[in-house]
């Protein structure tokens, strides 16, 4: 079996070849890159132009040459959009099987910027378009994102495989005199994270706050001089990230997992994330924005709180309504749902999608 994808072999099975891909950037020129806006431009009015586009980028090209060297194949699953029209050449040279399996919403992952929405919706539609005709199936991880996409392309709703990790148990513990709400993940912006901060001070005095991730050290600095505006900066800490497979048990040291996401997109009121179901995992109480996916899991399954808006004191009520019984059933409640909402569960769905495994390795 084999990976293609820039950066270094992802950790697993030493049995899996890596192909690692240079990750070039854009060319910058000024002529280049304004080629590249007519080009995403012209795509709203003529969809054949997105595939040039795409593999116009000194990435996607370098991509294509690794795939191009990769001998037959049984099984190709592309990893999101980006990753498409390389899977989509592979499987026409070796008649293999080709899954899609895009994480987002991908056409309106930033619809709430307008350079977005005028440049990128119909040129990913193309692209998805493209390897959907050349008989990919798809898979994706949230109910809402399969009917949208159904919606769009005219076809059979497609599989829901959720990023869900493997199941592990974590010490139980009763919910500290001063809890820890915990949030992991990349601090960029556009999570919620300002909101987040100024919560704090409308907080119980008693619950802390632990941000934990890797991030830009400019937008680091500008939360923590939100925090420190807000006179809450002994009340938080900024953790560097845990490892990939440290996630869980790291996050099991708090009481409380939050994810305040806005929903000013179409790909966040879909989303579904992985920390979600990593602080499920950690056996923790959750506090999440009342989004549907989210709202799917956490109200039916009685994990925790819903935010009713995406305002500081709506973060607060919701945090506030956290009792050490609330805590304790929320903990419960998730250390159950952990047993089914694991990868050793999901996979067979997405087995199921991929047909018989294959038998060979390339």
């Amino acid at each position: 079996m084999t990976s293609v994808g820039y950066g270094a072999a992802p950790k697993g099975d030493p049995s899996w070849r890596h192909v690692q891909v240079p990750e070039l950037e854009h060319d910058a020129r000024p002529l280049r890159r304004g080629l590249r806006v007519l080009g995403l431009l012209a795509a709203r009015l003529w969809p054949g132009m997105a595939l040039p586009i795409w593999h116009g980028q000194p990435r996607h090209r370098a991509l294509m040459e690794a795939v191009a060297g990769l001998p037959a194949a049984e099984l190709i699953v592309a990893n999101d959009y980006t990753a498409l029209p390389a899977g989509t050449a592979l499987a026409a040279r070796t008649q293999a099987r080709l899954v899609y399996d895009t994480h987002e919403y991908a056409a309106g992952e930033r619809d709430e910027e307008a350079r977005w929405r005028l440049l990128y919706p119909a040129y990913i539609r193309a692209i998805e378009r493209s390897g959907i005709e050349a008989g990919a199936a798809v898979t994706t991880v949230s109910e809402g994102i399969a009917v949208r996409l159904a919606a769009d392309y005219g076809i059979t709703q497609p599989a829901v495989v959720r990023n869900l990790p493997f199941y592990r148990s974590v010490p139980g513990r009763k919910a500290a005199a001063e809890p820890l709400v915990h949030y992991h993940g990349v601090i960029v912006p556009g999570r919620g994270l300002e909101t987040l901060i100024d919560s704090v001070r409308l907080w119980r005095p008693q619950f802390r706050l632990r941000i934990q991730g890797p991030s830009a050290p400019d937008y680091l600095e500008e939360l923590k001089a939100r925090a420190q505006q807000n006179g809450v900066m002994d009340r938080i800490v900024f953790a560097p990230p845990a490892p990939a497979d440290g996630l869980v048990a790291s996050a099991s040291e708090a009481d409380i997992g939050i994810h305040v996401l806005p929903g000013f997109s179409h790909q966040n009121s879909y989303a579904l994330p992985n920390k979600l179901f990593e602080y499920l995992m950690a056996g923790l109480a959750v506090v999440v924005t009342d989004l549907p996916e989210m709202r799917r899991i956490v109200a039916g399954r009685g994990v925790g709180e819903l935010v009713e808006g995406e305002r500081a004191d709506a973060v607060a009520a919701a945090v506030n309504a956290m009792g050490a019984a609330e805590i304790e059933g929320y903990r419960q409640a998730a250390l159950a749902s952990a047993r089914e909402l694991c990868w050793e569960r999901e996979k067979d769905r997405f087995l199921a999608v991929c047909g018989p495994v294959p038998s060979k390795r390339g």
